[in-house]
Formats: C-alpha cells, sequence, structure tokens
C-alpha cells in the first residue's frame, strides 16, 4: 500500500557499518498488516516502517530536528501509481538498529503523512534498500522478529530463489502463471499480496475461466496518495509456483493498470523468510505445507476519507450485496451498522481502515448503512 519507488540510479551504495560477522534478533511491532522497527538516532528511539521496495525517507520536520546536511544531489522517484516525483537527499552521520550502526547513508526527504490518513500508525519515518543492501535479513511474521545478518544462518528447509534488481534498484523474483513469466517486486512495504500490471496475463486468465471479482472506483494508495479512480480485478489463482521451485495451490492476485507487480506482507507472511541483499538470493519456507486462500466473502463496499466529503464510498465490488443494492461510489456515510460515521476525523479513519476491528461486520448477514446523496438521507440494507 505503501510503496515509493527509485527511477534511476542513486546512492543507494553508499554507507557503512560498525561490525562484521554479526547476527542478531529484533523484535517488530506488526499492525495494519505493516512491519515497524525501532531504530535509534542520536540517543533517541523512533519507530520506522521496514520496507524493502523503498528508499530510505524521513519527514522534513524529523530533518531539520536533526539538522542534517542537504546533498547536493537529489533522488528521481516512481511512485505506486507512476507518478514522478523528484525528492531532496541527506546525509545521516548515525543510525542505529539494535547493536549495529550505520555510518554516513543517505536518507530522502517526504512527507507522505500528509498524503495519507497514517496518523494513527504512529511511525517517524521509512527504513528502505538502501540501508540493506550488504546485509542477510530474516523474516519471521510468526514470531514478529527480524534476524539481522552479514552471514547466513543454517538453510535447512529453505528454498533458494534467485533475485534480480529492476531498474528502480528493487529485488525482485518471477511467479510461473499459465506458461507466463512474471517478476514481483519483494515489497515488505505494501499490506497487500499479489498484485500485477500486465494486461496479457489478465486477459488470458479471463479466458482461463479463472474466478475473479471486479471493483470499481477508489480503492488504493501509496506514500504518495491515493489512486485515481479506475478498476481493479482480483483473479483467484490455482496452481502456480514461485520460480519453478515453490508450488501454491491457491491465492488471489490483483490486476491494476499503472500499478507495480509487486508481493506484499498479505503474501509474504505465509513463508519463514531470508533475503541475501548482496548475492540478491531470497530463501523461503512456508510457514503452512498448503497455502490456500479463496476470494473474500465481502458487502463488497470501500470507503475512503477527505476533509471535504469526510468519510464516503470510494469504490464497489461487482457481484456482490453492495452491487446489487441502490448504493453508489460518492455516497457519504453516515453510520455503518450500529457506528456512527458522520464527524469522522483523519484520525477516525486511520484507526477504522487499519487498527480497529470494525471490519468484524463483514462476519454478519446483513449490514444497514446510512448514506446522504444530494442532500437526501438513504438507508440501504445489505444482506448476504
Amino acid at each position: 500500500m505503501f510503496q515509493l519507488f527509485q527511477k534511476k540510479s542513486s546512492p543507494f551504495n553508499r554507507g557503512k557499518f560498525s561490525s562484521k560477522n554479526f547476527s542478531f534478533i529484533l523484535p517488530f511491532e506488526y499492525k495494519a498488516g505493516l512491519i515497524f522497527i525501532d531504530v535509534e538516532i542520536e540517543d533517541e528511539k523512533y519507530s520506522f516502517l521496514f520496507d524493502t521496495g523503498a528508499f530510505t525517507i524521513l519527514p522534513s520536520t524529523l530533518i531539520k530536528k536533526l539538522s542534517l546536511v542537504k546533498m547536493e544531489e537529489d533522488l528521481d522517484t516512481l511512485d505506486a501509481f507512476s507518478e514522478e516525483k523528484k525528492l531532496s537527499l541527506y546525509q545521516l552521520p548515525k543510525l542505529k538498529i539494535g547493536e549495529l550502526v550505520f555510518y554516513d547513508f543517505q536518507v530522502a526527504s517526504d512527507d507522505f503523512i500528509e498524503n495519507f490518513p497514517l496518523s494513527c500508525l504512529a511511525f517517524d519515518g521509512v527504513l528502505g534498500y538502501n540501508f540493506f543492501h550488504e546485509l542477510i535479513i530474516g523474516i519471521d511474521y510468526e514470531s514478529r522478529t527480524l534476524t539481522v545478518s552479514d552471514n547466513l544462518p543454517s538453510l535447512q528447509g529453505f528454498t533458494k530463489i534467485k533475485l534480480r534488481t529492476n531498474a528502480i534498484n528493487t529485488l525482485e523474483f518471477f511467479l510461473q502463471i499459465e506458461k507466463q513469466k512474471i517478476w514481483m517486486g519483494l515489497d515488505t512495504g505494501s499490506n497487500g499480496g499479489l498484485q500485477f500490471q500486465d494486461e496479457k496475463l489478465a486477459q488470458i486468465l479471463h479466458k482461463k475461466k479463472y474466478k475473479s471479482q471486479r471493483i470499481i472506483g477508489l480503492f488504493s494508495s501509496s506514500l504518495s496518495g491515493t489512486n485515481q479512480q479506475s478498476f481493479q480485478d482480483v483473479f483467484l489463482l490455482k496452481n502456480f509456483s514461485l520460480a519453478k521451485k515453490l508450488m501454491i495451490n491457491s491465492f488471489p492476485i490483483r490486476y491494476e493498470e499503472n500499478s507495480p507487480n509487486l508481493a506484499g506482507n498479505g503474501f509474504l507472511k505465509h513463508f519463514f523468510i531470508i533475503i541475501d541483499f548482496k548475492t540478491k538470493k531470497l530463501y523461503l519456507k512456508k510457514r503452512e505445507e498448503i497455502i490456500q486462500k479463496v476470494l473474500e466473502k465481502s458487502f463488497g463496499f470501500f470507503t475512503f476519507w477527505s476533509e471535504e466529503n469526510g468519510l464516503y464510498i470510494s469504490a464497489i465490488m461487482q457481484g456482490t450485496p453492495a452491487y446489487s443494492s441502490k448504493l453508489k461510489i460518492g455516497d457519504r456515510l453516515f453510520s455503518i451498522g450500529t457506528r456512527e460515521t458522520l464527524n469522522f476525523t483523519k484520525k477516525d479513519y486511520c484507526n477504522f481502515l487499519f487498527l480497529a476491528q470494525e471490519i468484524d461486520y463483514e462476519k454478519e448477514d446483513s449490514l444497514e448503512l446510512i448514506v446522504k446523496r444530494e442532500n437526501k438521507l438513504l438507508r440501504i440494507l445489505l444482506t448476504h
């Protein structure tokens, strides 16, 4: 969900570490499907998003607080919706993660919190791939720990997969789907599962009559903002592989124009993961013997929030109760079930979308919505 990709070559190979032959385990917080770790800068602790699909980013307030020196060069970036953006680069003298000290790495400046309602996640920056380029990172979603090392651990039970670096300096592996090879960015900065932008593959999946659902409207976002109103098809893949080595029985994949191919935490969390950034190798071991997902049962509406419109219906999924009802994209939500939403603030929406458990209403057989449309209040009952 929160991707920021580098477009051109950049100083991501710069910087040095304080140690050699090290390995330590670092706990992380897993919230809203994202990984957050504690870092230390100038003897003060901060919470950073751990993002293998982004350059390291600090907001301008923290840049100013730390009195960082601006570099002569800038960073040209390409976000999750193919929007170009130029970011200023700064020299960060020292950052500490657990027992490891990073010296003279560079960071980009961007006030990402302003572009999306992220306030309730309460994190201070993004720790991106330029900090990992000489490291080996193990991710254990089950125990909520990262292993940070410069040596490979025991690989018993793991499958080795070769990675490549794409034009925007993120690592990617390929899926084999219906004889098509599709390269996927390895992105822990996304709380989604699998997504792709190959129209030809989407046509093949439709032609092969894979079970699918279409979502119309505004339904995704990144650090730079939200997507434009469009459509997204969700296909239920069957019997596909990772690099012709690991078979997956069933898993949904999303097709959306102008979005990158990527694998986020919604998919990666089904594995124990070791990423060797230096030699470009990925080691995977399934957490479950069989990974088998189905298309979700849903009332079929998506919400978004803006200062002007409050909470409103932003997208509707075809073939669902919302699609067959009188609900329309743009309807302002006064209430969802027993929860009043008329006076939602940015923080309220962040809690609702990421942290709270209100999505439990999807488990109910029916749901009542009260919406406002053209100065009229409408009561809409959705039933499965």
